[in-house]
């Protein structure tokens, strides 16, 4: 089964990174894609230190298995 990273946006619901070829880019695995989102992370918070700003407490993307993947999804909570 293979594994995608997934960032939510407001305007075009869920996104993921792709390949040259235009299809999302893929892990063999949930902990190998976990791995490279945790790595990306933990940058992203040192540079955002570095820099002055206030560090994200978590981070925006999260690992779904490819066949749940749907581009452009969007999800509507109702209170």
């Amino acid at each position: 089964m293979a594994f995608v990273r997934v960032f939510d946006t407001i305007c075009d619901g869920w996104q993921c990174e792709k390949d040259d070829d235009g299809n999302p880019f893929t892990y063999e695995t949930k902990e190998e894609a976990q791995r490279e989102l945790n790595a990306d992370f933990q940058e992203l918070r040192s540079n955002q230190i570095k820099s002055g700003m206030e560090p994200d407490e978590e981070p925006d993307e999260f690992v779904i298995p490819l066949s749940e993947y749907v581009e452009g999804r969007k999800v509507v909570y109702h209170g």
